[in-house]
């Protein structure tokens, strides 16, 4: 409560006195214009790069050794968030638990990301209530370049949060060209278009049936990954 209200304070002030305002989507803008009365000509929409942009290229010599460094198995899908609870870290867990018991395919996922102290635990006992420990990495925070890396040597990438303003990872997978599952909420839809397979973030059998789908259909990931190409141009 107490950081809300100094947010409040904080984005009321700064919105009335500042010039302009950058927003990463145009569902921020209306977000802003309807809860804080600004005039739509002072609000401007800039999507954001993709962070992992600004990296050097990335040897097949040094993929090798960052894969060696994190003990990174062969196939993996990739996850990078904190581990706040809107992340939605616990039914991705349970959709790897799902696809597993349902069709004996076992999918391995790698995070990284900040444990945050309030969640982390809860995650963790997860990950031993579903017996996931050998079959789900937590990194935690790693160099940027790494994950650059983790990015390349991912099958592909999976965005199940609850709430976003405007996903980097999505521009990220894009610019590594890497195909996407995320969740179909706030401002995501808008985001992807059509370049990622959506699913309901609260549905634990939506998001493992797009897992699967996606990790299967090899073509599919293509056509998925010139999509994602073709949008974040």
């Amino acid at each position: 409560p107490y950081q809300i209200y100094a947010r409040e304070e904080l984005y009321s002030m700064a919105m009335a006195y500042c010039t302009k305002i950058a927003v990463g989507s145009s569902w921020v803008k209306e977000d802003i214009i309807s809860n804080y009365t600004i005039h739509n000509e002072k609000i401007q929409v800039i999507p954001c790069a993709a962070p992992v942009s600004m990296e050097n290229n990335i040897s097949n010599k040094e993929l090798s050794e960052i894969k060696l460094l994190y003990d990174l198995p062969e196939k993996f899908i990739y996850y990078p968030a904190m581990t706040w609870e809107h992340k939605n870290h616990i039914r991705l867990l349970k959709a790897l638990k799902y696809i597993y018991e349902k069709d004996n395919i076992t999918i391995n996922l790698v995070c990284t990301g900040n444990k945050v102290e309030s969640y982390w635990p809860v995650i963790q006992q997860e990950l031993e209530n579903l017996n996931l420990i050998n079959q789900v990495k937590f990194l935690g925070l790693i160099p940027f370049k790494h994950v650059k890396a983790v990015y390349q040597l991912s099958d592909f990438v999976i965005v199940p949060t609850l709430f976003e303003a405007e996903s980097g990872p999505v521009f990220e997978a894009w610019n590594e060209r890497k195909a996407v599952v995320c969740s179909n909420v706030t401002s995501l839809p808008e985001q992807v278009d059509d370049a990622a397979l959506l699913v309901n973030p609260y549905s634990v059998e939506e998001i493992a049936n797009a897992i699967r789908k996606l990790y299967l259909d090899k073509d599919l990931q293509s056509i998925m990954i010139q999509k994602g190409e073709k949008r974040s141009i």
